[in-house]
């Protein structure tokens, strides 16, 4: 239920992305060329304007989802999440009692948590360079 109401309530920022990147192309030589030579709008959505702006939208997807991981993981953690699913959240906050005599029960859930996050960053970093066509490396 978490994950649904995240997606129902984050998708503006990612529509105002794919927005101004339409708009952005929409003024490009390419697309005026296409319209000229008679092209049908479909046709130009189809293989001019959803091409181009795929990479906007994977790589703010990888950027996004770590945002989803830690909210979910946080309110599970403060027991805001459901008490049936396992989570995180629930884990760390399960393990804070024995801190002192087993530091791993909450250390190791943390520090998986930190390093799922962290290669997401890493897999949208390398997204984004890969699909930039400024990116001229011969």
């Amino acid at each position: 239920m978490i994950i649904l109401l995240f997606g129902v309530l984050s998708w503006e920022g990612t529509a105002r992305l794919i927005r101004s990147e339409a708009l952005q192309k929409r003024e490009e030589a390419y697309f005026k060329a296409a319209e000229s030579f008679g092209a049908s709008n479909g046709s130009i959505i189809r293989r001019h304007l959803v091409p181009n702006v795929s990479s906007t939208v994977i790589t703010n997807a990888t950027l996004v989802v770590p945002f989803f991981i830690l909210s979910e993981a946080s309110l599970s953690f403060v027991g805001l999440g459901d008490p049936d699913v396992i989570s995180w959240g629930q884990v760390i906050a399960s393990g804070r009692s024995s801190l002192g005599s087993a530091p791993w029960i909450a250390t190791l859930p943390g520090v998986f948590l930190f390093f799922t996050v962290l290669a997401f960053n890493y897999v949208g970093d390398a997204a984004r360079d890969a699909m930039d066509p400024r990116n001229t490396s011969e």
